[in-house]
């Protein structure tokens, strides 16, 4: 209540943190726009390993490659993407 006795209409809930979350939703925006910038390929691959969280052996047997091919392709697909990302954040 108010000082003249009426329920206060807006309550301010401090534990939520607005910035927080207003900045999570922006990065998560920046990566989606990041990723949709690969070719179909990359994209495929970050998908289904952050997205579809499957692991780096069940696509080695979907393309037929080595794990070891795999792994590497994921870390210049990642190097990649962490160039695009702080390219788009400037």
């Amino acid at each position: 209540m108010d000082h003249d006795g009426h329920f206060v209409d807006n309550i301010v809930d401090e534990s939520v943190d607005v910035e927080k979350i207003v900045e999570t939703q922006m990065m998560i925006e920046a990566v989606r726009n990041t990723v949709s910038r690969l070719n179909a390929e990359e994209r495929g691959i970050i998908e289904r390993l952050y997205f579809q969280d499957e692991i780096l052996s069940s696509i080695t047997r979907i393309k037929k490659v080595s794990y070891q091919a795999i792994q590497w392709r994921k870390n210049n697909i990642l190097k990649k993407l962490k160039l695009l990302l702080e390219d788009f954040l400037r």
